[in-house]
Formats: structure tokens, C-alpha cells, sequence
């Protein structure tokens, strides 16, 4: 990759993640850019109009806080959420059906917060990352 190339060579470098989960909204490449255009103006490479006010200490974290939901056995997920929506812990985001006895479960958030990656790809094998959130109401 680019950034292993820079690396190597002493370049500074930076790398970006628009999306998950083998996907990404429109939503998610236009905050990029923009966040990428708002980095280039405070280097001086682009007018300071492209700035954007600095991130909120409320979502500043210095410690990993995402709490993960895996799969636990070969089946398929299907999300009735999106990132970006709050839930309370045991809410109903999404149906699980198991590859081995064909029965349809709810799954429910495993805490309150912010969903922030949602499986977009139904299969998933056992320890697939099903969904993420940001804890906290």
C-alpha cells in the first residue's frame, strides 16, 4: 500500500477509513473529503475556509470504548439499523438466522450508545464482527 511505501521512505503519511463492513455511503466519502480538505487548510496547502471546527471532546476518546458483537456460529445477519442511530441496550437491531438448525432470532444491541458499524455482507462465519457501538446514551 501507498502508506507502506511512505513509511519506508521517511514520508509522512496518513491513512483514512471511509465506511466498513464492505461498504460505503455517500455520507461517509463526503465527511472525508471534507475532513481531508479541513487537515490541508490548517497545513497551509488550502484556504482557511476549508476548516472545520475542531472535533467535540465528547467524541474524542483516548482508550478503545467500541463494544463488538460477534457472530457466534455460521449464519447470515440481517441489519434493520444504520450507523449512526442510538440504541438502548437489548433494542432490536437486526435478525440472525443460523446456517445450522435455518432459525430466524432477534439480535439486540449489547449496550446503550451509538451504533457505528453495522455487518453489511449477510453470510458471516462464526467470530465475524456483527455489529459496533460507541456506549453511552
Amino acid at each position: 500500500m501507498l502508506w507502506q511505501a511512505a513509511k519506508q521512505y521517511g514520508v509522512s503519511k496518513l491513512a483514512l477509513e471511509l465506511g466498513g463492513g464492505i461498504t460505503t455511503y455517500p455520507d461517509d466519502i463526503e465527511r472525508g473529503i471534507r475532513a481531508i480538505f479541513s487537515l490541508l487548510a490548517f497545513w497551509g496547502f488550502l484556504p482557511q475556509e476549508y476548516r472545520l471546527n475542531p472535533t467535540p471532546q465528547d467524541r474524542i476518546y483516548f482508550s478503545d470504548k467500541r463494544e463488538f458483537f460477534y457472530a457466534w456460529e455460521e449464519g447470515a445477519f440481517y441489519p434493520m439499523a444504520k450507523p449512526g442511530e442510538m440504541f438502548d441496550k437489548g433494542e432490536r437491531i437486526g435478525t440472525w438466522i443460523s446456517l445450522e438448525v435455518f432459525k430466524a432470532v432477534p439480535v439486540t444491541a449489547v449496550v446503550s450508545g451509538l451504533l457505528i458499524y453495522s455487518r453489511t455482507r449477510c453470510r458471516s462465519h462464526k467470530g465475524d464482527t456483527i455489529t459496533m457501538f460507541l456506549p453511552g446514551r
